[in-house]
Parts: C-alpha cells; structure tokens; sequence
C-alpha cells in the first residue's frame, strides 16, 4: 500500500497522530464559518485512550482551489 486516507473523526485521527503513523495532514479550508462550538474538530484527544499534548506541524505546500478554497498540506514535526 502506498497511500492511505484517514477519514475519521478527530479521536480517531489523533490516535492515529500519536502513534506516529501520518505524515502528511491534508486540509482543504473554505472561506466559511459557522460559529457552532459544537462543530466537529480534525482532532480531539479521548483520555484513556489518547493524551492532550502539544503536536507541531511543517507547512509541506498551500494551492489555492477555485473560489478562494484553500488546499494546505503540512507534515508532522519529529
């Protein structure tokens, strides 16, 4: 396997974060927001299964989509 996407939920995919097997983060970011503090985070800690630490990122590459979307690409800090 060359490539896999984790397309989960943000316990699922910091557990994958913290055990170290991404290395690359893949965003794409409309210029739109909604307020909802309920809104679904790209990562989320779930004690005991996960820890709450401080994890750094690389800016790998930023394209500019149609329509002002941005597609950002960062690789975990080791």
């Amino acid at each position: 396997m060359e490539r896999v996407l984790i397309s989960g939920g943000g316990t699922l995919n910091w557990s994958f974060m913290q055990r170290g097997l991404v290395d690359e983060i893949s965003i794409v970011l409309p210029p739109i927001a909604n307020g909802d503090p309920d809104a679904t985070r790209l990562f989320s800690a779930k004690p005991p299964y996960t820890s709450i630490e401080a994890m750094a990122f690389k800016l790998k590459d930023v394209d500019i989509i149609e329509n002002d979307v941005l597609w950002i690409r960062y690789v975990p800090k080791k």
